[in-house]
């Protein structure tokens, strides 16, 4: 029997990761809702590998506003600059792919262990998808190495979701403490 949501500020530290997880009576939005931002973010990761973001595509964009913030930067360096930032953006959406479905993991009912495994084979299973299809099409390159990189930032979003879930239920259980002395 799961513990019940509305009372878990009295939950052990064993069933902290427990505590969030939607119970029989709770409504297949909060079961839904987390997966359909997984989903959808996994299409703009999609959409962000296809011939319009490439190199080409993105230097349209950030050539001149490095040319603003850094007058007189060498061609070679905003080069650079410009690939560092690119697999920034790899890495960061990756992160954010991760954290999603660490979440969602955990509200369909895994624990946060598996739910972390989910999200990260999640991550390499859409990062493997987005630099397959780039490596079809002429404007891009896809890569093994950005197929790492983008599990990287994977395990990136998961490390700093786990830590937050922890976090917040320390704190939740700080105050469940204070509160019942108080009482």
């Amino acid at each position: 029997m799961r513990p019940d949501p509305t009372r878990a500020r009295d939950a052990s530290p064993a069933d902290r990761s427990t505590a969030d997880r939607p119970t029989a009576g709770a409504s297949r939005r909060e079961f839904v809702l987390p997966w359909l931002a997984v989903g959808a973010w996994s299409l703009v990761i999609l959409w962000l590998g296809t011939g319009a973001f490439s190199a080409d595509g993105t230097s349209r964009i950030v050539g001149p506003l490095l040319d603003f913030l850094f007058p007189g930067l060498d061609a070679a360096t905003k080069s650079i600059v410009h690939a560092a930032i690119r697999k920034l953006a790899h890495f960061g959406e990756y992160a954010v792919l991760g954290a999603l479905a660490l979440h969602a993991g955990v509200r369909s009912g895994a624990g946060t262990g598996r739910a972390a495994l989910l999200a990260i084979g999640l991550c390499i299973a859409v990062a493997a998808a987005d630099e397959g299809g780039q490596s079809l099409r002429i404007a891009r390159t896809g890569s093994p190495r950005d197929v790492a990189l983008d599990t990287a930032g994977g395990g990136f979003g998961v490390s700093i979701a786990t830590g937050l879930r922890l976090l917040l239920a320390r704190r939740r259980s700080r105050r469940a403490r204070t509160g019942s002395r108080a009482g």
